[in-house]
């Protein structure tokens, strides 16, 4: 969509709540080539694309917040 619509464009969003389900390794891989182009080039604010599910697991939650939450920090710092 960016590519489509220019960098005025402002995203919500976009983090895959299987990616963060299927676990920390495949959620790392999710944010480092999915996620963290778009929040470099600025006018995303990242979260999942659904509602936190019944069968998501408090610690898989967890992981996942404090990894999106590193990761903005290292790319807002």
């Amino acid at each position: 969509m960016r590519r489509r619509f220019g960098p005025e464009l402002r995203l919500f969003g976009g983090v895959n709540w299987q990616a963060a389900l299927a676990g920390p390794a495949a959620l790392d891989v999710f944010l480092r080539s999915e996620v963290r182009p778009v929040l470099e080039e600025g006018g995303m604010v990242p979260y999942l694309d659904d509602t936190v599910r019944v069968y998501m697991p408090y610690d898989t939650f967890c992981a996942y917040r404090a990894r999106l939450d590193a990761l903005v920090a290292e790319v807002c710092a």
